[in-house]
């Protein structure tokens, strides 16, 4: 009687094992890709999630703000930083991170004055205000920042403007229709050397692993004429805002210079959003 045969040859043995790290290859690649996709639509969900957040921060802390009081006629708005009617300021910090810069736009009299990662204006103080304290006694100086060393957070820090080291001083002030005014100029030398706080308002966090970046901007121009407002000739709308935010989820590589703004190429995923909303002039009598 012929015999049975039991087992596998070599030859089969090899083939089968074959196809079995073939077959767990494209399984494994399979998994790999759903993973990869999942978790970028996570990355994409969070980065977008946190753009509309920073964006509405953004957009309510400017609504609060509020003009320090002159005694000479003047349109003003409470915003410092981008600088009021585009006064004379240096443009960018040092290493570049607050980035300030004046673009042109539309005619050759316009131009956006655009702030990087730092805002800077004036609001009423919620707490009990000193009668005898000032003109500025019932307003704070707000700076809203990205820290440099903490580039996935927004800070909030809170300044006074009573006593001495004042970051607001009353200067002869360049309209937009080039007619020096007196009004208020931020002082950024003196904001600048103001201590940090220990304990940092944080308003946004956007993790470790993460980035955050915004850019605020005004456009200014020579007012055109106004045959309604003759008690107001030199009128224009400082007050017209807009607001750009980035949020950079997952760094792909390591770079020792911080830029001001994500690069895509350095980020897994990048998402960018703005709007604009306007702040009404308010005139000082």
């Amino acid at each position: 009687m012929r015999r049975s045969r039991q087992g596998l040859t070599l030859t089969e043995a090899i083939v089968a094992a074959t196809l079995a790290v073939v077959l767990g290859l494209l399984m494994l690649k399979l998994l790999t890709s759903g993973l990869g996709a999942h978790r970028k639509g996570a990355e994409s969900r969070d980065a977008q999630s946190g753009v509309r957040n920073v964006i509405s921060l953004l957009v309510a802390e400017l609504r609060s703000a509020t003009p320090p009081p002159l005694a000479s006629p003047l349109v003003v708005t409470p915003v410092f930083w981008p600088g009021v009617w585009g006064s004379e300021q240096e443009l960018s910090s040092p290493s570049g991170f607050y980035l300030r810069e004046e673009r042109p736009v539309g005619e050759e009299d316009e131009e956006l004055d655009v702030a990087t990662n730092r805002l800077v204006y004036v609001r009423a103080r919620e707490d009990e205000v000193d009668p005898e304290g000032g003109p500025l006694a019932p307003f704070a100086l707000v700076e809203l920042l990205v820290p440099e060393d903490r580039p996935h957070q927004i800070e909030r820090r809170i300044h006074s403007l009573e006593g001495l080291n004042v970051p607001l001083l009353k200067r002869e002030v360049s309209g937009a229709d080039e007619t020096e005014r007196e009004g208020w100029l931020l002082d950024m030398d003196t904001l600048l050397a103001l201590p940090a706080p220990e304990n940092p308002d944080i308003l946004y966090d956007a993790g470790p692993d993460a980035r955050v970046a915004f850019r605020v901007s005004h456009r200014t121009f020579a007012p055109i004429g106004d045959p309604g407002r003759t008690r107001y000739p030199q009128l224009f709308e400082p007050g017209v805002f807009r607001v750009e935010v980035a949020v950079a989820v997952n760094r792909l590589k390591d770079s020792s210079a911080l830029q001001a703004w994500p690069e895509k190429a350095d980020w897994s995923t990048v998402r960018e959003d703005g709007t604009e909303l306007r702040i009404p002039s308010v005139r000082q009598n």
